[in-house]
Formats: structure tokens, sequence, C-alpha cells
């Protein structure tokens, strides 16, 4: 009677797993130019919404101005011009924010993102703006386009950063966001809304 070779019981056979490659959207080497394209589209819209916002607060400030008693030679409106001025500046910087959030393919908590995004924003461009109209300097088309700079250029650090703090955990080089944020949003806005509205407001004045 032969006697068959019986299998160890504890036999165990090595087992090798290979993770699989997947890159995710945010790692592909092109990133960056939806980032800039989204960036750019935001500025433009941006650009849209604020002149039109703030042409018709100026048109019922005026309307409502017109029927205020003078108050020590002002109207009783004017102390409470700059808090109704920066209404515009919130709304476009929320939804600029809201265009840019679309740019990330993660879940993350979009609404409190937009928010406080506009929040910091507003905060900085009413406080730079202030800043440079309380120097009174003699007006100079260098000096408006400087000055045009100064504001986009730090109304645009304060909210990338707040940006890349959000997003730093979910996107690998987080860090590039608010570079390309910062240099698209000053450079469009020196060039477009500094140098391009200055010449044309000169050569305006001049005829």
């Amino acid at each position: 009677m032969s006697e068959e070779p019986q299998v160890p019981l504890n036999q165990t056979t090595p087992t090798y797993h290979v993770p699989s490659a997947q890159r995710a959207a945010h790692k592909q080497p092109r990133h960056w130019l939806a980032w800039l394209g989204i960036n750019c589209l935001a500025f433009f819209i941006s650009s849209i919404i604020y002149p039109a916002l703030n042409l018709a607060l100026i048109f019922s400030i005026g309307s409502t101005n017109v029927q205020l008693p003078l108050i020590n030679g002002q109207r009783a409106l004017q102390p409470n011009l700059w808090v109704i001025l920066i209404i515009p500046v919130f709304i476009t910087i929320l939804i600029a924010s809201l265009l840019q959030s679309l740019a990330i393919n993660h879940r993350f908590k979009r609404l409190f993102w937009t928010l406080n995004s506009a929040t910091l924003g507003t905060l900085s461009f009413v406080g730079i703006t202030y800043f440079i109209l309380t120097k009174h300097e003699q007006t100079t088309l260098a000096g408006y386009i400087w000055a045009i700079f100064f504001i986009f250029g730090c109304t645009s650090s304060a909210i990338s950063w707040l940006q890349w703090r959000g997003i730093r955990q979910l996107v690998d080089n987080a860090w590039q966001w608010a570079l390309i944020t910062t240099l698209s949003w000053t450079t469009l806005g020196s060039l477009i809304w500094g140098a391009g509205l200055g010449f044309w407001l000169r050569n305006l004045m001049r005829h």
C-alpha cells in the first residue's frame, strides 16, 4: 500500500501586492494651466461685476443723499459711506472665490473657504486703499499705477495665503496655487486697471 505524499497543513505561499499606479488629477504636470485659467476667468468676471455693483450703489446713494440734511457741512450719510462701498468688494471677491474653488478637485469646505477669502480680501482691500488715499500725495500716472499694484498685490497675497492654508493638506504642491493666484491677479490688475485705465484716462483728459 503506497502512501501519497501529505501536503503540509501550514504551507504558506508568499503573495505580492503591487499597488496600482494612479495619478490624481492635482498631480498631473499641467495642473497649473487649469489653476491659471480659472484665476484669469475669475479676474475678468470680477472686472465686470465690481464696476456694475459700484455704479448701482453710487446711483442709489446719490438719490438717497440728495434728500438727506446737511450736518456740519456734510450729508448725514457720509460717515457710513465706507461701510456701503465695501459691499461690492465683498460680493465680487465672494463670486471670484467660488469660481476658484472649481479648480480644486477635492472635497473640502468650499463655502467656508470662499467666505473666509471674501472677508480677508475685503479687509485687505479696504485697509490698503484707505492707507493710500490718506497719504495726500499729488496724483500722477506713475503714482496711480503703483497704487493699483499695491492694492492688487496685497489683496491677492492675503487671499491666496488663506486659500493655501485651506488646501495644503489636500493638494500636492499647494504653494503653487498661492503663487499662481498672487501673480495672475497682481499682473492683470496692474496692467488693465493700472496702466491700461490710467493711460486711457490721461488721454481722455487731454482731449
